[in-house]
């Protein structure tokens, strides 16, 4: 349950979750032609998973976390 776990234990929880997004998202981005219309939203994701892992992994440094 959300209520049992720690504050570094849930930050390294989103942690791991936006690492696997970043890696699906990025190949989609690569392997997505410049000239498929859906491209700009593939990239605009690319990016709000990029944001987000950088503040999860701030907040794990926060929680008392490493690296």
């Amino acid at each position: 349950m959300i209520e049992d776990c720690s504050c570094r234990e849930l930050a390294s929880f989103y942690r791991g979750v936006f690492e696997k997004l970043l890696e699906d998202i990025l190949e989609a981005y690569l392997r997505t032609p410049i000239t498929v219309s859906s491209r700009p939203y593939v990239e605009r994701a690319l990016r709000l998973v990029q944001a987000a892992l950088s503040k999860s992994i701030e907040a794990y440094r926060l929680c008392g976390g490493g690296r």
